[in-house]
């Protein structure tokens, strides 16, 4: 890591470097000292450190999900809507995957009542699937909820991987508006 340090006279006349800027990449560097050239000159600043490597892509799901793995979807407003879908098809690079939604069984309540209902995916059995199957859906690694494996399906909801622990767990749905 490069760090730009700036020099500080302290009370005592004695002069110290603090960091002041920290770059990773030496583009970075050399772009930030062709705006401040005349500040390097005069001895203000210092350039310390050297280049990190480059880190692969993080947010990439490559691998990170397989032909048979149930993705769970929830969102709603003031209401509660869960959608379940199963991975069909892997794209050859792994990036992207084909989903298929899947029915959801209702194990106690009615949706439709102020008290909601409590809902588990369908996973087996050939009648499980309806609707078409959603092609392309770049499979990604959340930077929050615990950096979980996703699949963004609409701008404002996306379906997380299901692991083994949330097969243990009915989920609250509420149609009730």
């Amino acid at each position: 890591m490069y760090v730009i340090e700036t020099r500080i006279k302290t009370r005592s006349n004695k002069t110290i470097w603090m960091p002041y800027k920290q770059y990773r990449t030496t583009n970075g560097i050399e772009n930030f000292q062709k705006r401040h050239q005349y500040l390097f000159d005069a001895g203000e600043l210092r350039v310390t450190g050297n280049a990190e490597p480059r880190q692969s892509h993080t947010k990439s799901g490559k691998g990170l999900l397989r032909v048979g793995d149930i993705l769970h979807e929830s969102y709603g407003y003031d209401m509660t809507i869960n959608k379940f879908y199963e991975v069909i098809a892997l794209s050859p690079s792994g990036k992207t995957c084909t989903i298929q939604p899947i029915h959801k069984i209702t194990i106690k309540g009615d949706a439709y009542s102020p008290y909601g209902s409590e809902v588990v995916p369908q996973t087996e059995g050939e009648d499980r699937f309806c609707g078409e199957p959603i092609k392309g859906k770049r499979i990604q690694i959340g930077a929050y909820a615990k950096s979980r494996v996703y699949v963004r399906i609409s701008s404002y909801s996306s379906a997380y991987k299901m692991e083994e622990k949330d097969f243990e767990q009915p989920y609250y749905e509420n149609h009730m508006d």
